[in-house]
């Protein structure tokens, strides 16, 4: 009989050791997982925040094209800073098309947006949009 209560309190040490040993396995795992999450979110804020530092850069482009004649005929780069960020705005003109690239930069993370625009021109007469006659057809 003895022998038999010794053996039950090896199992027990046993036992415990397993327990404590899967619920440390638990809690590491479960850690780990939490931290991947918040580095993921981290990421995702980052990157939709240089996505409208992009968009940013093209909105200051499409302004001095409305309020500079002196842009719509010699249009330049752009680069700025906005809220811990950058954007870098490039900008290609054929005939009264731009093209508009914008990146934009957040904690590393580069993201690039482009957008065509066609200029109307303001004459004497009203407005003439490229590819449109006098009547706007």
């Amino acid at each position: 009989m003895r022998l038999f209560q010794e053996n039950r309190k090896g199992m027990v040490l046993i036992l415990t050791f397993i327990i404590i040993t899967t619920l440390t396995v638990i809690v590491v795992a479960f850690l780990y997982l939490n931290s991947t999450q918040l580095r993921g979110a981290g990421y995702n804020t980052a990157s939709q925040k240089a996505v409208w530092l992009a968009e940013a850069g093209i909105q200051q482009v499409i302004y001095n094209l409305r309020t500079s004649s002196n842009y719509v005929t010699n249009p330049t780069a752009i680069n700025g800073n906005l809220g811990g960020g950058t954007y870098s705005v490039t900008v290609s003109k054929s005939g009264s098309t731009f093209t508009i690239t914008s990146t934009g930069t957040m904690s590393g993370i580069q993201k690039q947006v482009t957008q065509t625009v066609v200029s109307a021109y303001q004459t004497a007469y009203g407005t003439l949009t490229a590819g449109k006659d006098w009547n706007g057809n």
